[in-house]
Parts: C-alpha cells; sequence; structure tokens
C-alpha cells in the first residue's frame, strides 16, 4: 500500500466484493514502442494531434504520415505534470516526459475510460519537475464488475460536459479580452512611440518595501501551481511575513506575475495579483513580477505579457538545462513596446471590467460544480452509486 492514497475506497470495494488491484498489474508501458516527437518539431496545425504532458488535450500537430499510435483507447501520463489523458483516436506522441499507458486485462474485463476517471481522482504527489511514474505505479485501484464500471462512466461522462461547457466559457471570456487587446494596441499600434517595457514598468520589486511591516503581518502565499493559463489565481493560503520573507518572491496589489520557468512560461502561466492579504503577497520564485507605472495599467501590462509576440520571444531567449529553463529578466526588460495613450487605456479598462463581472459569476458557477463532482467521483469508487444487490442512480449534475 501507498502512504499517499485515500484507501477509502477499499472497505466499499470489499463490501460490494470488487477486485482490488495493482496498477502495475492491469496496464502495459508502451512508452519505448511508439514515436516521440520533440516539441521544437510541433506544428501550430497539420493532420495528426500530438499528445504531450501539458494541460491542453492536444499539444501540436504534425504532418508526419509514419509512427502514429493507433491502439486505441489508451492513456497519456505526463511524468513531470501528473496530468492523466484519454486518448480513443489515433495520435502521435510528444517526447517530453510522457508515458503512454494500454490495459492489459482488456476492455471485457476494465474500461479503459473507467481506469481514467479513477487516475484523475488520485491525488499523486507533487516534488516539482522531477518524475511521477515511479508514484503512479503505486496505486490501487477497485474493479467492479464490467457492467458497473459502464454505468460509473456514462454518469462521469454527463457531469464532465457540464463541468467542460463552463470551461470553455470562461476561456472564452479570456480569449475575447485579449483578442481586444491586440486589436487595440498591437494591429492598429494605437500609442506614442515604442520604448523598452522597463520604462514602463518595475522588475521584481524590493522587498525592503517591507522593513517597516510587522514580521507577524499576515499575507497571502501563491504558490505555481495556484496560478492558471487564464489568469486566474486561487487565495488558499495565508502566512506571516516572517515566514515567507527569506524563501520567496515579494509582490504586492496590482502587480502582474509572469511565470519565468518552462513549461509554466509556454503554457501561459500568469495573473494580477489581486485581493490579497493585507494588499502583500509572496509567491513561487520562479515568477518575475511587473509592476506597472502611472504610464500605464495592470490590466494592459498582464495583458502584454500574454501575447504570442511576447511569450514567444521570452521562450527564443530562455537560458538553462532541459527541464529547468527560465526566461532572464533583461529580456522582458528590453522588450519594444509602444507607448499606449490615456484614452484607450482607458476604455480597454472599461471592457476588461464587465468582462470580469461576467467571468466572476462563471468561475462561482464551476466551483459549485467541481464540488459537486467530487462527491460523486467519491462515492462512485467507495461504490456508494452502483452496487452488486442494489444499484442507486445518483442525481445528474445540473448546470448552476
Amino acid at each position: 500500500m501507498n502512504n499517499f492514497q485515500d484507501m477509502s475506497f477499499i472497505n466499499g470495494a470489499k463490501r460490494n466484493r470488487w477486485k482490488i488491484l495493482n496498477l502495475s498489474e492491469v496496464i502495459n508501458d508502451e512508452s519505448r514502442k511508439v514515436v516521440k516527437i520533440p516539441k521544437r518539431e510541433y506544428l501550430e496545425n497539420g493532420h495528426y494531434p500530438i499528445i504531450d504532458q501539458g494541460k491542453s488535450f492536444i499539444g501540436g500537430y504534425t504532418d508526419l504520415e509514419n509512427g502514429i499510435y493507433n491502439e486505441v483507447p489508451f492513456l497519456v501520463f505526463g511524468d513531470h505534470t501528473r496530468v492523466v489523458k484519454y486518448v480513443e483516436n489515433p495520435s502521435f506522441i510528444g517526447a517530453d516526459g510522457v508515458k503512454v499507458l494500454k490495459n492489459k486485462l482488456g476492455e471485457e474485463e476494465l474500461n479503459t475510460r473507467y481506469l481514467y476517471y479513477f487516475l484523475n481522482n488520485v491525488k499523486l504527489p507533487n516534488t516539482g519537475y522531477n518524475r511521477h511514474f515511479k508514484f503512479l505505479k503505486q496505486v490501487v485501484i477497485p474493479i467492479p464488475p464490467i457492467e458497473t464500471q459502464k454505468k460509473i462512466v456514462d454518469v462521469l461522462d454527463k457531469a464532465q460536459e457540464i463541468i467542460n461547457k463552463r470551461k470553455q466559457q470562461i476561456t472564452a471570456l479570456s480569449t475575447l479580452t485579449q483578442s481586444v487587446f491586440v486589436n487595440m494596441f498591437i494591429e492598429n499600434d494605437i500609442g506614442n512611440g515604442k520604448v523598452p517595457l522597463k520604462e514602463l514598468c518595475e522588475f521584481n520589486p524590493k522587498k525592503s518595501e517591507l522593513k517597516e511591516e510587522d514580521p507577524n503581518l499576515g499575507v497571502s502565499f501563491i504558490p505555481m501551481e495556484s496560478v492558471s493559463e487564464n489568469g486566474d489565481m486561487e487565495l488558499n493560503e495565508i502566512r506571516t511575513l516572517e515566514e515567507v520573507y527569506k524563501k520567496y518572491t515579494y509582490f504586492r496589489e496590482g502587480d502582474v506575475l509572469f511565470a519565468k520557468i518552462t513549461p509554466c512560461m509556454e503554457n501561459g502561466k500568469g495573473a494580477i495579483a489581486t485581493d490579497l492579504v493585507n494588499h502583500i503577497g509572496f509567491g513561487s520564485t520562479e515568477f518575475h513580477v511587473l509592476r506597472p507605472s502611472e504610464k500605464i495599467n495592470k490590466e494592459w501590462l498582464y495583458y502584454l505579457t500574454k501575447t504570442k509576440t511576447f511569450r514567444k520571444q521570452a521562450e527564443e531567449n530562455m537560458t538553462g538545462s532541459a527541464g529547468q529553463k527560465r526566461v532572464p529578466k533583461k529580456i522582458l526588460e528590453n522588450y519594444q513596446v509602444n507607448v499606449p495613450d490615456s484614452d484607450s487605456l482607458e476604455q480597454f479598462s472599461k471592457i476588461i471590467g464587465e468582462v470580469q463581472s461576467i467571468k466572476k459569476v462563471f468561475i462561482k458557477s464551476l466551483n459549485e460544480l467541481e464540488t459537486l463532482y467530487q462527491s460523486l467521483t467519491q462515492k462512485a469508487f467507495k461504490g456508494e452509486l452502483f452496487s452488486d444487490e442494489e444499484e442507486h442512480m445518483p442525481e445528474p449534475i445540473r448546470e448552476v
């Protein structure tokens, strides 16, 4: 037995006389048998998808003909990211940190999508940009009769569909605001001449600003995993100033966070620091902090860091070894930008405010849906939704 997995499902499995097996008993690691494509060879569009360890289901595309993996369905596990994906169509595989897992029991005994849902319910230890497959191999799995597996999958599929719809709406709002920024400040080139970005903002403000603060003052603590690719930020942790002062990156309300390390930078992680406890935050040392001057505002600065040209220049100038590459501060400081005029900034901020109000409602709804979904999965794998003696259909998740 491992020491990280919630084993409360075992009693339910025993009560329902379900099998309990180790993951190594039900999957084959096919990783060495597949052709893997390096990220530098990904295309933005192509004939075939490339499945890798990133959060997005499809990492890129290729026009290659030979090497596609077609033994579907199969699972992809991100050895570094801990992401699990269910793949039902022939695909190419990304080269970096990807494990290809094939169900060796067969669909008549183990539904691969059931396995996917269960593995997504397991909270593996997070050891940073290291290998995690050693933990996944220790996972213990309850295996009900195949008909029960299919019923569980059907319920979770329907619930996931509603959650995905809400996520798509939130992503669409983020895409809308980014498009407005590009249209106003990039394509139409509204502004007063180009300058290096360091003339419009301060980079990585000094902690000495806090020298007069009480060491016991509560501040927000933001690890990298609390920042999303859509600009959202979870504020679940409060620490004292004394606890975080020496070891972590400092920022204040209204500062812009930019993830400087791979793969977080390429994935678009970043956010505007808002609603911080006592207006002060500390977080991962893998953030660059950008503080807007009076010439710009935080919304303009954040959406600038999300543009393709900004990210591309950052990616092309990363330094360090594979898996530990970072964007040097000087690359961002010297990025050439057009100084926006005040009227355009005001107009853009108004648009952002209106979109953010709608987005907050959708995020609240998504959080409620995900809480319901977690409750549903817990009951499913403990044998409380369906059992051999008596089957209880769960109440369906509805949009909220």
